[in-house]
């Protein structure tokens, strides 16, 4: 079956619609659905959240069931139960891709100020890049980021 989606509906413009008007109805729908950024009920609990289950990360993240090992070992730690995140930008760069610049919390203290990641969205849903993810494990261990992450992606 090939269905093939009208992204003027989606975005509710007119198909007359100019750049300027395609990209601002975009943005508005990337910071409705961005896990971190969301009010919508199915982005209650972002990825880093301590809260969120293990399950879920591995579904907030671009290529997930390459790290579940490395998620649910994590999910054990009560340094992980602990953290958070707090989006304080998101650009979105295509309509797959967004930079998003947060701040990582471990309790209510940064433990991680101003960093940069990437933002992907697949299938329906704006999830954490791999990169990212595997930026975050380097700088946990030492400068080096596990082997899955020059496999993943």
């Amino acid at each position: 079956m090939n269905a093939r989606r009208d992204y003027y509906q989606v975005l509710g413009v007119p198909r007359d619609a100019d750049a300027k008007a395609l990209k601002k109805a975009f943005r508005q729908l990337a910071r409705r659905y961005h896990p971190d950024t969301s009010t919508e009920p199915d982005a209650e609990q972002p990825f880093f959240s301590g809260k969120t289950s293990a399950a879920t990360k591995i579904t907030l993240l671009q290529n997930g069931q390459a790290f579940t090992t490395i998620i649910n070992a994590q999910s054990g730690s009560s340094m992980a139960r602990s953290a958070s995140a707090k989006v304080t930008k998101v650009t979105v760069t295509s309509p797959a891709q967004a930079t998003v610049t947060y701040n990582i919390l471990l309790g209510t203290t940064p433990a991680l100020t101003n960093q940069s990641g990437l933002a992907v969205y697949q299938n329906g849903t704006w999830k954490v890049g791999d990169a990212s993810f595997c930026t975050l494990l380097a700088l946990e261990n030492g400068g080096k980021a596990p082997s899955v992450c020059s496999s993943a992606g």
